[in-house]
């Protein structure tokens, strides 16, 4: 039987250790548009989906009917926004000019909506470097609000967000061509990965000497898959598929 520390997707499976997941969310943003077929894989989890800006699009076009679209409607037509309203779609809207970007604005909304979600984060790769970005550090920021971030994810890359004390192990049903490790914070203590051609234990990593990237499965490894751990900080655990 599964516990709320596992998260199944269509390349990889986590299970997390010392971290319990509430209920996940998936919030789907206006970036590189995710494949329909992965969308659908979430949908026969039985997650809830938000729609953030552009994301409606992309729900829409799935054949997904978000709970709830958020945005400042800078992204999508009228007639997207009429479809949603005849599906019963709660629309929170904004004015173009705010102070918050509308990922921002739709985790404050689930950190009032929802206690203890846990959010998986798609639509959100892609583009300008900046909103990615704001986007990753966002997912951070959010914890400050009672908001746990998974992931950011589609068919093509995942970032995992791990804050220390805690680990995860992931078992792959697809190969990732790279592994890469980042500090999210200024320091990151007691970093371990196994299984990989360059493995760490108990090492420290630092956001200014980010050394830790395009690290490979070692080839006795690939049916076992990977346990990353970290003890103090926050860690992104990235994979590119």
């Amino acid at each position: 039987m599964r516990t709320k520390s596992f998260l199944e997707l269509p390349q990889v499976e986590a299970t997390f250790s010392k971290r319990s997941l509430g209920k996940v969310l998936v919030f789907v943003a206006g970036g590189r548009r995710p494949d329909k077929k992965w969308l659908s894989f979430l949908v026969r989890k039985g997650y809830p989906f938000w729609a953030v800006d552009r994301g409606l699009t992309y729900c829409l076009e799935a054949g997904i009917t978000p709970t709830l679209y958020i945005g400042d409607k800078d992204s999508i037509s009228e007639e997207e926004l009429t479809r949603a309203q005849k599906t019963m779609v709660e629309l929170v809207t904004y004015p173009t000019m705010k102070d918050l970007t509308d990922l921002q604005l739709a985790l404050k909304e689930a950190s009032n909506r929802c206690e203890n979600a846990s959010i998986l984060l798609t639509g959100c790769w892609g583009g300008r470097f900046d909103h990615l970005y704001s986007i990753v550090h966002s997912a951070v920021w959010a914890d400050e609000w009672g908001i746990s971030t998974i992931a950011m994810a589609d068919d093509k890359e995942i970032l995992y967000f791990l804050k220390g004390k805690t680990s995860i192990s992931l078992d792959f049903k697809k190969l990732p061509k790279n592994i890469s490790l980042l500090a999210l914070s200024d320091h990151c203590i007691g970093v371990s990965i196994d299984n990989v051609v360059w493995p760490l234990q108990e090492h420290t990593l630092s956001q200014h000497h980010p050394f830790a990237v395009s690290n490979k499965l070692h080839p006795s490894s690939e049916n076992q898959g990977i346990n990353v751990s970290v003890q103090k900080g926050w860690l992104g655990v990235y994979l590119n598929f």
